[in-house]
């Protein structure tokens, strides 16, 4: 193996993580309320399997699972839910 290849790939590496903190920055410094549309993002995180796509959402003061209605296309997920409170 020579020098010059060891180097692409640091340089490489370094790329991706570059990227990876660029993303995590963006999804960070968002905001979580929409002024414009008057909705609340919640938390949440996805994790795909080989045979499921699995979403977890933070849904602060919603006590019932009829309060929450979950919509999905092909490639669209909406969760709309009704709260039993205002977020502070």
């Amino acid at each position: 193996m020579s020098e010059e290849w060891i180097f692409d790939r640091i340089r490489k590496i370094h790329e991706e993580i570059e990227k990876a903190f660029r993303e995590f920055e963006k999804e960070i410094f968002k905001p979580l309320f929409d002024f414009e549309s008057k909705c609340l993002e919640p938390l949440y995180h996805i994790e795909e399997t080989p045979n499921e796509v699995i979403v977890r959402v933070d849904l602060p003061y919603v006590k019932r699972k009829e309060d929450v209605k979950v919509t999905a296309t092909e490639n669209k997920i909406v969760v709309e839910a009704k709260m039993e409170r205002k977020v502070p």
